[in-house]
């Protein structure tokens, strides 16, 4: 496991634990968050997500690993880059240039739909 996935497991546990605390004792959300040494808007910001996959279990952001490619009648070369299809049949074509970082907020915006 990475550090960075360390630390996230980390901070999901000690805010999971803040969480059982203020409500036993009914402390706001600022209190915790100084008690803690945490900044007010992280913890808030981990308390919400926390919620949000309680209310919703399933993933919010697609798991990783692999995804078989299959090359279809009358698909481009590899040169000419590549198509994505997501849900709802949703087709993204990207050229072998791409910008990952846009790419991934396309692919996050249209999976929200």
């Amino acid at each position: 496991m990475g550090a960075s996935r360390m630390a996230a497991e980390s901070r999901r546990a000690l805010v999971t634990n803040l969480i059982a605390e203020r409500e036993r004792t009914g402390e706001t959300w600022r209190a915790v968050a100084a008690r803690s040494g945490m900044a007010y808007p992280t913890l808030t910001g981990w308390v919400w997500r926390l919620r949000r996959e309680q209310a919703d279990p399933k993933p919010s952001a697609p798991t990783r690993g692999f995804v078989e490619l299959v090359p279809t009648e009358g698909a481009a070369s590899d040169r000419d880059g590549f198509e994505l299809v997501l849900a709802g049949k949703r087709r993204i074509r990207v050229g072998v240039n791409f910008d990952e970082a846009a790419l991934v907020r396309l692919v996050r915006a249209l999976e929200g739909c």
